[in-house]
């Protein structure tokens, strides 16, 4: 079984793209197939933002997609994420409904709040879902169509809500806006990676850090 895996990278969160794919690799059997994804540059957030709603149409429209952001920590194995791909739905999300604690995020970004915030910072897409196939056509306005904006995408305006499934909230943990959570199986710096010291003592800190150490390591042969 493979599994194709799109990493939001930015060059602000190199490091965090390296870590991230290191812990998902030192715990899968998986053959995983990695997409940095950096698009463009989008004011207040950051580089690879709209890329991610691109990947069903980068993946063929065929089987199934992890979308991910490069400021997340694997404490599972991502297989276990493969159980819930229900083709039922055209994508699967943690469904997080809360307002930030911090009106700025690593290095001075706004972070404002919107509907359906950081669910789409995970997702599990079902590639050969009809919304996705049909999101170049654009929304339909009068008699016309225009290109879905940026925020209504995040919104998932462009997916029934029947077709949007949920994953339990353990695979999109967010450091410093959820309660702690020990059993986290995806630990989301959202916030900020702790390379910065002003989050270097976050929950799971030390085990990102464990990892980074990890991935520089070299056993010998």
């Amino acid at each position: 079984m493979s599994l194709s895996i799109y990493v939001g990278y930015d060059e602000r969160e190199r490091v965090g793209y390296h870590v991230c794919a290191s812990s998902i690799l030192r715990r899968t059997s998986l053959d995983v197939a990695f997409h940095p994804v950096r698009g463009q540059k989008v004011v207040g957030s950051t580089q690879f933002n709209p890329g991610r709603f691109d990947i069903a149409r980068r993946n063929g429209y065929r089987g199934w997609a992890l979308w991910c952001e490069a400021d997340m920590l694997f404490r599972a194995d991502v297989e276990e994420l493969l159980a819930y791909a229900d083709p039922r739905f055209d994508v699967l999300v943690v469904p997080h409904d809360y307002r930030t604690k911090f009106a700025t995020k690593f290095l001075g970004q706004p972070n404002p709040d919107y509907p359906r915030k950081n669910q789409s910072s995970l997702m599990l897409v079902n590639c050969m879902g009809a919304a996705w196939q049909r999101l170049a056509e654009g929304k339909r306005e009068g008699g016309a169509y225009r290109p879905w904006t940026l925020e209504e995408l995040h919104r998932f305006e462009f997916i029934e809500p029947g077709r949007i499934g949920a994953l339990p909230p353990e695979w999109n943990h967010l450091i410093l806006e959820c309660d702690p959570n020990p059993a986290a199986k995806i630990c989301h710096f959202t916030v900020g990676l702790p390379v910065w010291p002003e989050y270097a003592h976050c929950e799971f800190a030390d085990e990102w850090r464990a990892e980074r150490e990890a991935m520089l390591s070299y056993a010998g042969a």
